[in-house]
């Protein structure tokens, strides 16, 4: 989007006050996770207004997406079937959460008896041989595409619900931002590598003159100015307005129903061998684009009675690095 087309953006939208403080505040904290300078750039913040606006409002909109929180506890384990489906017994549930970072620093920073959190899990489908319901039924050895769920993830720890929809505006606003900040990265990238070869190229002229290494000297001096134009900070609105005006190709939440049966087999879908086995369903939701991997995400509840907070010192370790690899 050129800036004429940008400005003319900026100034078709109305706001309130309070809504432009809050929107004024917002492009500080943006471009502060981006490029600082970019607050010396002409036209700044108004260049910016459209694209944190339209971000910011799906963010909110993903915030308040997610169902109410689920009550996480052990007591809860035996009549409440969402528990029962996301753990796969009463005693994971004080070891599931004490692993977490986010959990332990709260538990030691907070006198609170409740907390509430965002908490991701992966899903995995396995081909099984197991029992069925079908009617009153109960068929052995029937194949059956189930549902697992490991990898128990907990963040944007907060101690009441409408704390925790905030702190997760802000974490997918933060994750729109990645991709605006991978797109400069890659960009400095190629520039290094186009210095690089730059250098090589003068030191085998200096060293050895020919045609060829000269051509191929002036086209990379040629690609390096390019790139140097790209990374103009004047450009770099730009690259907000391609991924913040477009907001759900990159983060998104996308709804996602698992049903479980008498026995506790889930299942996702249409991979449901009969509907007249199903006893529960759970509402889940996939987060989509926040990171590189694959997440089912809900709001749980929890109580400090159903943390074991000192855990061991290999689990902490093997938390700890899987929380570098996410």
């Amino acid at each position: 989007m050129n800036l004429t087309n940008r400005i003319r953006e900026c100034w078709t939208h109305v706001f309130s006050p309070a809504t432009s403080d809050e929107l004024i505040t917002t492009i500080e904290w943006c471009v502060e996770q981006v490029e600082p300078q970019l607050k010396q750039v002409r036209g700044y913040p108004q260049c910016f207004e459209a694209a944190v606006a339209h971000a910011l409002a799906h963010c909110q909109r993903l915030a308040q997406q997610i169902r109410a929180p689920i009550h996480v506890e052990r007591h809860a384990y035996m009549h409440d079937p969402v528990v029962r489906a996301l753990f796969v017994k009463a005693d994971d549930i004080p070891v599931v959460l004490s692993k977490s970072p986010p959990v332990r620093d709260w538990h030691r920073s907070q006198v609170a008896p409740d907390f509430v959190a965002l908490m991701g899990v992966r899903l995995k489908e396995k081909q099984v041989f197991a029992m069925a319901l079908e009617g009153d039924m109960l068929r052995r050895d029937v194949a059956q595409k189930v549902v697992m769920f490991s990898d128990h993830t907990i963040s944007a720890l907060a101690e009441d619900e409408s704390a925790v929809r905030t702190l997760l505006l802000r974490e997918f606003l933060d994750a729109l931002l990645k991709h605006v900040r991978d797109r400069i990265t890659s960009l400095r990238a190629t520039r290094q590598e186009k210095v690089q070869q730059r250098n090589e190229l003068q030191a085998q002229l200096r060293a050895k003159p020919s045609m060829q290494a000269q051509a191929h000297l002036e086209q990379c001096l040629r690609e390096l100015n390019e790139i140097d134009a790209l990374l103009d900070l004047k450009c770099y609105a730009d690259y907000f307005d391609a991924v913040l005006l477009k907001p759900e190709q990159y983060v998104n939440l996308l709804p996602i129903s698992v049903s479980m049966d008498g026995i506790g087999v889930c299942y996702v879908g249409g991979n449901t061998p009969s509907s007249d086995g199903i006893h529960d369903c759970l509402e889940l939701c996939e987060l989509v684009g926040r990171d590189r991997r694959r997440w089912l995400v809900t709001l749980v509840k929890c109580n400090r009675h159903d943390l074991d907070a000192a855990g061991t010192y290999p689990d902490r370790l093997a938390e700890a690095g899987r929380w570098l690899a996410i």
